[in-house]
């Protein structure tokens, strides 16, 4: 806790630490209120009240949300937009997950990449369907989309270019298995 020259209410204000703990023990670690504000009065000697506590959380939301807005504008806008998933077991903490799996439970997640020339975003998603995609890139990106034949992305952009290696892998297979077969 920082103390001013300031009075009343700007005489005291949390400090950036504390204000990046606050989240994590109400939201990460699912502390109710009241005990997120006894953390905090132990851990950095703030008395910063329940109802103050619940401010700080409100502001640091707003302030991430806006940055992520700021940060998906550029995929939004680009041109050509390379995408891609892949599955991520989590050991879920003692907590417990958000799909309230058995403490310690391995669960499988969604590490989504979005790729371009200027930048790469990266985002991890307990689901794999469309709204992953919708996330990034909105609900009306209007570049070319270049992915794998996965349907997840089938209406995320009106022009797609699919990946000629999934083609490729899947016409191979099938002409493995009509050569097995004696089909040819």
């Amino acid at each position: 806790m920082k103390t001013t020259e300031a009075t009343g209410a700007a005489q005291v204000h949390l400090g950036l630490r504390a204000q990046a703990v606050a989240p994590l023990l109400r939201e990460r670690y699912r502390l109710t209120t009241r005990r997120a504000y006894g953390g905090l009065e132990d851990g950095f000697g703030s008395d910063l009240r329940p109802g103050g506590l619940v401010q700080v959380i409100q502001r640091c939301a707003s302030r991430l949300a806006t940055e992520e807005d700021r940060r998906l504008e550029a995929p939004r806008s680009s041109g050509v937009q390379r995408a891609d998933e892949t599955s991520w077991w989590v050991a879920q903490p003692e907590c417990g997950g958000p799909r309230r799996e058995a403490k310690g439970e391995k669960i499988l997640w969604w590490p989504w990449v979005f790729a371009d020339k200027e930048q790469t975003v990266f985002r991890v998603d307990p689901r794999r369907g469309r709204e992953g995609v919708r996330k990034v890139l909105g609900s009306e990106y209007g570049g070319v989309l270049v992915s794998e034949c996965l349907q997840t992305y089938d209406d995320a952009a009106r022009v797609q270019q699919k990946c000629h290696a999934h083609h490729l892998n899947a016409t191979s297979r099938v002409q493995d298995d009509c050569e097995a077969k004696n089909l040819f």
